[in-house]
């Protein structure tokens, strides 16, 4: 999947999951993955969530940079 690191923190009605990808891999593709994953596992997740999992694309080289 061109995955590179993947870090995750959980606190109480919350988990937060960082994926980080080669450079290599189109980020579209994999957020295509990601979506994919997250629909896979939704039978697996308690039935009393107040919202469905979601995610979102972030390119570290687009913050800004203050010299």
């Amino acid at each position: 999947a061109g995955v590179s690191e993947m870090t995750s923190s959980s606190s109480l009605g919350s988990t937060r999951i960082i994926l980080q990808f080669d450079f290599d891999r189109d980020i579209n593709g994999a957020a295509r993955d990601v979506q994919a994953a997250i629909n896979a596992a939704q039978s697996l997740l308690p039935s009393g969530m107040p919202s469905r999992p979601t995610y979102r694309k972030a390119n570290p080289s687009d913050a800004p940079i203050m010299i």
